[in-house]
């Protein structure tokens, strides 16, 4: 997913259903450290792969992971963070913008990154507590997205140099969390526009995705070789596998969502439509089962089915999402500003249940 920011007041969500055969959802609400609204907010969410935990960051660097079955906190750690104020509520300089737990379930990585400077990844080992920097010189430039390899030994990075009005330096590299050191540079690019690249996804088939403006261009990294490239409707902000690495979609700055076949050269636009919103940045997309779920704006989560291109329903908010995926058993986890609700597909139409 692509890198999020924060908001700041407790989450109230309701649903509404908006079309004719909707998604019938239901949700419930999962505390967090007792939903303790003195801490700053969270700022993005990560679901483990191996276990039934999610992972939530907040502004100030406390990790926290909790049970999704039972909304019990199993543990919190503090990363630390550069230049930190004397009240510990805010970084100066530098902010805390993403989570992502290995493939492997362990580590867990957390971006820290400056505005228009530098960035750190840190690794979490949640089981030990041991928090280490995942790059041997610690500072990397600054991360706008990160995505782990299927063997949870490397991360390709987007990176940039540069910004507001500056010539903007972009690179996708590859970072060894082994060795601590880069790998392999698969994009080096100038900009006088303001444009850096902000979009790479790791596939479980061991392909890298990653977007320079409207291109998405395919990499293989078994055999180290590029695939090919299919071009998007615009500028792209956000790309997802899905879980079978058959398909990749990508969200463009037209409000355009298109999912591609990518099983063979050359690669087939399989289904596309347009989201509800004017333009914006991404802030999370995620596939679960045969339906795709997309932020839009920053309250809404729209749920599209693929086979059909129809909008099956949106959950609303009137406060930030901050991040979002897939449970087992059609769940969806969605995290607010102080809180983490969970959405569950059910056979008949319920009642609804609203956290308070």
């Amino acid at each position: 997913m692509s890198i999020t920011r924060c908001g700041w007041i407790n989450l109230k969500v309701f649903l509404s259903l908006v079309v004719a055969v909707p998604l019938l959802v239901w949700h419930r609400h999962f505390p967090v450290t007792a939903s303790d609204t003195t801490e700053p907010a969270i700022v993005a969410l990560s679901i483990s792969p191996m276990n039934p935990h999610y992972a939530t960051v907040r502004q100030n660097g406390l990790v926290e992971i909790v049970d999704y079955q039972t909304g019990v906190v199993i543990n919190t750690y503090t990363i630390p963070l550069p230049f930190q104020d004397v009240n510990n509520l805010n970084p100066t300089g530098y902010n805390v913008v993403d989570i992502a737990y290995s493939p492997l379930g362990n580590p867990i990585a957390v971006v820290i990154a400056d505005i228009s400077i530098s960035g750190i990844i840190y690794l979490l080992d949640w089981e030990t507590g041991e928090v280490r920097p995942a790059y041997n010189q610690t500072y990397l430039r600054r991360i706008n997205d990160i995505g782990w390899s299927p063997d949870g030994n490397r991360i390709v990075l987007a990176l940039q140099d540069g910004g507001a009005d500056q010539l903007i330096l972009s690179r996708i590299a590859i970072l060894n969390v082994t060795t601590g050191e880069m790998e392999r540079t698969l994009l080096d690019a100038e900009s006088i526009d303001n444009y850096a690249v902000t979009v790479v996804a790791w596939s479980a088939s061991n392909v890298i995705g990653y977007a320079n403006r409207s291109e998405l261009i395919l990499w293989d990294a078994t055999t180290s070789m590029e695939l090919g490239s299919l071009s998007a409707s615009d500028e792209i902000y956000d790309a997802v596998w899905d879980p079978q690495a058959n398909r990749i979609a990508t969200l463009n700055e037209d409000r355009t969502i298109q999912v591609w076949d990518v099983t063979a050269i050359p690669y087939a636009l399989e289904q596309s439509w347009q989201m509800r919103s004017d333009r914006f940045r991404s802030r999370g997309m995620s596939w679960i089962g045969e339906n795709i779920l997309a932020v839009n704006l920053w309250t809404d989560v729209e749920v599209w089915n693929v086979t059909d291109a129809t909008l099956e329903g949106v959950i609303e908010s009137d406060l930030f999402v901050n991040g979002l995926g897939a449970l087992p058993n059609n769940e969806i986890l969605i995290a607010g500003p102080q809180s983490v609700t969970a959405y569950q597909v059910l056979s008949e139409t319920p009642s609804p249940k609203t956290s308070p």
